[in-house]
């Protein structure tokens, strides 16, 4: 089974492979697009490639959060493609390895495996490489594993049962292992151990570097294959999961994008050292990157970060922001303000840093205008977990607006990371549900708060910062408004007044984040930029 993440290793394993065994190689492809399929069948003629197209959705159960769940389908396909006796193989176990002990082991046994050790004798698991005769053993298999299907490795926990052993897995611990040298890797025949002499680092590099030795011209052809293929990116996610709003920016590349694009939050050292991206994205700012840097110092100069801030917080913060982005590849800018202001300082020390200017994309699917209600409802969206953040967001101003409304009978609806918390799903619920919303910020890159009330056809009442203030007009798709509750309460008496005055504002707001921000100009904009990096 292949992902398009796992595409470069298929060919150290096929190279590998044909020095070793005769034997030919069913592939089977997942959610890989139709282009990839035509290249490998041309790369590999003597391959069979099957496509199989599968969608999962993410559970809360799901580790890392959010990966699809190749684990879940291997019994699937034991059932249904597999008729005789088979050994399951990840891919870097066989490269520069033989089938041919493994084949004589399974005449005289009912299934093999290789059990790695994470150094915790109460945690200890199954993975790598197994196999079973045809019959009842392949059934008790597929049968443990969908007893335990919404868990991450379940294929590997129903071996563990098989064995009759106790298994307590934590993936975030000993994720680090799959990826570094592996100390301990034992082939288990029942009760037979057979120590696998071979240490290796299963890395691009280490396969690269030893076929090179057996094989002419390998690297060459390697990176001749790979050059086929979108750059691997590694996408650094610094807040929370539920954090919609720096999640939902990044997924949504992915959904709309053929950008090879992998999210990451773990800074664990051992698993920082394991990785071989192309490119590396810093979503929530290069300064959350310390750690990171301090592990692989190499990755600095393939960084990208972005900038989400704008205005006075962004003047305050240049100092820090210029020697933070010192060495990387370039910093991503949401608007023409930062471009032009991170441009200035950037030629003023002469720094080699490249500026790049893509603001957010919407999805215009998700986010769809409804009825709105017919009691006038105010609304505000904005994070408030610290005094930085309120002072950012204008919360502290809209507390006296909301206190003064309320008097006046004015329903307000309030969702913050500490206040009503709402996930992404359920947003464009929240929006429909009110008649204006009120972001007073002083500080903004591009707001995607705006941008989704905007797709509803929702009115909004904004000081003029960041994309918006640069690209909306007012009175005609927005209401700009200053940091006073003076203000704030005209403009919100202007709208409550003018019912159709509000909905001309509100569809205008969505005739204009649809000509610029759709996906299909956005994810152009991110391909273009990822591919000429």
């Amino acid at each position: 089974m292949l992902t398009k993440k796992y595409i470069p290793n298929f060919f150290h394993f096929y190279n590998s492979f044909k020095l070793h065994n005769n034997y030919k190689i069913n592939c089977y492809l997942l959610n890989i697009s139709k282009e990839k399929e035509q290249y490998l069948k041309e790369q590999f003629p003597d391959v069979e490639f099957k496509q199989h197209q599968e969608k999962f959705k993410p559970t809360k159960k799901w580790q890392p959060k959010g990966t699809f769940k190749v684990t879940h389908l291997k019994p699937q396909f034991i059932k249904k493609e597999l008729k005789d006796k088979i050994v399951w193989l990840d891919c870097s176990k066989l490269i520069l390895g033989s089938l041919e002990f493994i084949e004589k082991e399974l005449d005289n046994y009912e299934w093999i495996g290789v059990k790695r050790e994470t150094g915790n004798e109460n945690k200890k698991y199954w993975a790598g490489l197994i196999g079973f005769k045809e019959g009842d053993q392949i059934n008790r298999y597929i049968h443990r594993c969908n007893e335990d299907k919404e868990n991450w490795f379940n294929d590997q926990r129903a071996l563990t049962k098989l064995s009759g052993e106790h298994l307590d897995l934590d993936y975030n611990k000993y994720v680090s292992g799959m990826r570094d040298i592996y100390n301990k890797n034992y082939l288990i025949v029942r009760n037979l151990n057979y120590k696998n002499q071979d240490k290796f680092n299963a890395s691009e590099k280490y396969f690269t570097q030893i076929l090179s030795k057996k094989i002419d011209n390998y690297e060459e052809k390697y990176k001749e294959f790979k050059s086929k293929f979108p750059k691997k990116i590694l996408a650094f996610m610094h807040h929370p999961y539920e954090d919609w709003c720096f999640l939902s920016s990044i997924r949504n590349v992915q959904k709309y994008t053929n950008l090879d694009i992998e999210i990451c939050d773990n800074f664990n050292p051992d698993y920082l050292r394991g990785l071989d991206p192309d490119i590396v994205w810093s979503r929530g700012g290069i300064f959350l990157m310390k750690h990171f840097f301090k592990v692989r110092p190499d990755l600095k100069s393939k960084t990208i970060s972005t900038l989400t801030h704008g205005g006075e917080l962004l003047s305050n913060r240049i100092p820090r922001i210029m020697k933070d982005i010192d060495g990387s590849k370039g910093i991503l800018v949401q608007n023409l303000d930062g471009k032009i202001r991170m441009l200035h300082e950037i030629n003023k020390r002469n720094l080699d840093i490249s500026v790049y200017l893509i603001p957010n994309m919407i999805d215009l699917e998700h986010f769809k205008p409804k009825p709105k209600p017919k009691q006038f409802t105010i609304g505000y969206i904005g994070r408030d977990n610290s005094r930085t953040a309120r002072d950012q967001k204008g919360k502290v101003v809209f507390n006296y607006v909301k206190e003064i409304l309320e008097k006046e009978g004015i329903k307000i609806k309030v969702s913050t990371n500490t206040q009503n918390k709402l996930p992404y799903d359920k947003m464009p619920n929240f929006y429909n549900s009110i008649n204006c919303l009120i972001l007073p910020s002083h500080s903004e890159g591009h707001s995607n708060t705006l941008n989704e009330a905007m797709a509803c056809e929702l009115p909004v009442i904004s000081t003029k910062v960041g994309w918006h203030g640069e690209n909306c007009t007012d009175k005609e798709n927005i209401l700009f408004c200053v940091r006073s509750v003076y203000d704030i309460l005209n403009k919100v008496k202007y709208l409550k007044d003018n019912p159709p005055e509000a909905q001309r504002i509100g569809s205008n707001a969505r005739k204009l984040v649809s000509g610029y921000l759709t996906p299909q100009k956005i994810g152009k904009q991110w391909e273009t930029l990822f591919e000429s990096v």
